[in-house]
């Protein structure tokens, strides 16, 4: 009778093997469905986005005058900007490096190019611009410079690894200041 008990607990452990796999197994697949739930979730969450820049030194600049036409410039140049108000508070005073490029006739024209934005987290934005510009002389020789374009955000780091969408921006400047304000969404 003492063999047959002990067999028998051996039967049962042996029949539980199968339900504890299958418990085990349904654990494991309930909490890789919540984790991809809480991941989607994060992972495509959209955010309005303003901020506002001021044009910083310019760290270095080529200008070429193609004499196809009179005041025909292209330039080339790479400056570092720096945000001075956000909607996210981990914009503000971040450095922005534009990498840009304008083609101008009489200082109106079209720009493009990249930028980088370095946060102070550590983290980084990046991506693409285009628009135009144009410059009116006052009198006196003063002259003020709008303009206004897109930005295409392509991605980053951390935060920004897979941030997609636009921004769009309104430039406006003097000689003393030229600010940029921008206004979008971003999906992070």
């Amino acid at each position: 009778m003492f063999v047959m008990g002990n067999m028998g607990d051996i039967s049962k452990g042996e029949a539980m093997k199968p339900l504890l796999k299958r418990i085990g197994l349904i654990s494991l697949l309930a909490v890789f469905l919540l984790c991809l739930v809480v991941v989607s979730a994060e992972a495509g969450q959209k955010e309005k986005f303003f901020a506002t820049k001021k044009y910083g030194p310019i760290i270095s600049r080529s200008i070429i005058y193609p004499g196809d036409m009179p005041k025909h410039e292209m330039v080339q140049l790479v400056r570092m900007d720096t945000v001075i108000r956000s909607s996210d508070p981990d914009y503000v005073g971040t450095e922005q490096w534009v990498f840009g490029q304008l083609n101008s006739i009489g200082g109106s024209g079209s720009h493009r190019g990249t930028v980088v934005d370095h946060l102070k987290t550590g983290d980084q934005a990046w991506g693409t611009f285009e628009g135009t510009h144009q410059t009116t002389v006052r009198d006196g020789g003063l002259w003020e410079f709008t303009g206004h374009g897109t930005v295409y955000w392509t991605g980053g780091t951390g935060k920004h690894e897979n941030a997609k969408g636009t921004t769009a921006y309104r430039i406006k400047g003097t000689p003393q200041e030229v600010l940029v304000d921008f206004e979008g969404e971003i999906e992070y």
